[in-house]
């Protein structure tokens, strides 16, 4: 009898240490592969004044928002977050246009429940980004986004622009998101509801309480939960339908001698980037090694496809 409790507590006692093992080698694997991902880097890109500037003011409004705003639901949006999914970076070089930067601003949305609460949290961001250029002290009811840019750096002189902060308020109603808080005039305006027209908070924003999270260079941001789906359909509004997501559209190139603009000012219109095949098939890879370390990406991308209604 007691020979068999001895056997038993032998076996559990190796299945536990065996169980050990597999997960360590589980948690050391997932690492490798984040290292993978962030081994696209090179460093041409690690040298460039946009990338290092960029990725300053990422990890001063990471920090921000993880360490004040953990009582809040927030995500990262529009150009940013489209890079996150292509690349897992601000930047990316390829095989014949170069380095490419898809955004020179940090769109971020953050759920708020009142007037009040959005103040309180403005004067926040006024108070820990004093040493950026706040653009102006905002009418709440008129505007109510807070907006920063960098004083010490110029993208191009040519285009007199630099990169950009931008915080938008949202809030819940009806299952639906729009954009301000609740009792704001500019809520009410036709053109704001447009803009966030049909972009339903339970099953996209989150699900289960749930977001995604996505990764630009070790930085890791909240993303919608459905990122494909909340991208079309602000796609209608702040993107061009004529191009498909996965692949550069506009956007910075940082060439040898010119800092290039893929838009045309005159027209209102992104100008196509041309990718060789090969930048393409690189592309789904790493997407893919993004997906498999649990980013989201556009690894899963349907372009072109009617979106699945939820069930």
């Amino acid at each position: 009898m007691k020979l068999n409790i001895f056997i038993l507590l032998i076996f559990t006692f190796f299945i536990i240490f065996l169980s050990a093992i597999l997960l360590s080698k589980n948690k050391s694997n997932k690492k490798n592969k984040n290292k993978n991902i962030l081994c696209q880097k090179n460093k041409k890109i690690q040298n460039l004044e946009f990338y290092q500037k960029m990725n300053d003011s990422l990890q001063k409004t990471h920090t921000f928002l993880n360490t004040y705003c953990q009582d809040h639901k927030w995500f990262l949006s529009d150009g940013l977050l489209i890079s996150a999914l292509r690349y897992g970076d601000t930047c990316y070089e390829f095989e014949k246009l170069g380095i490419y930067c898809n955004d020179n601003d940090i769109d971020i949305y953050i759920q708020v429940n009142s007037k009040e609460d959005w103040i309180n949290l403005y004067n926040k961001f006024k108070e820990y980004f004093s040493d950026y250029n706040l653009f102006v002290k905002p009418n709440f009811d008129e505007y109510p986004a807070f907006q920063t840019a960098r004083k010490d750096y110029k993208v191009n002189i040519l285009y007199e622009t630099t990169i950009l902060l931008d915080i938008m308020p949202y809030y819940v109603e009806n299952n639906q998101i729009i954009y301000g808080f609740p009792t704001s005039k500019w809520s009410s305006q036709e053109y704001v509801k447009n803009y966030s027209k049909d972009i339903i908070y339970d099953q996209e924003i989150v699900k289960n309480n749930q977001m995604s999270k996505v990764l630009l260079g070790n930085l890791i941001f909240q993303a919608p939960y459905d990122t494909q789906r909340f991208l079309e359909k602000q796609k209608n509004y702040l993107y061009s339908k004529s191009y498909p997501l996965e692949y550069p559209v506009g956007g910075w190139i940082f060439m040898k001698n010119e800092i290039k603009h893929f838009y045309n000012k005159d027209v209102e219109t992104y100008i196509n980037v041309e990718l060789t095949d090969n930048d393409k098939k690189t592309l789904k890879k790493i997407q893919k090694k993004l997906y498999d370390c649990g980013y989201a990406s556009f690894y899963n991308y349907k372009r072109d496809t009617k979106l699945p209604k939820i069930q």
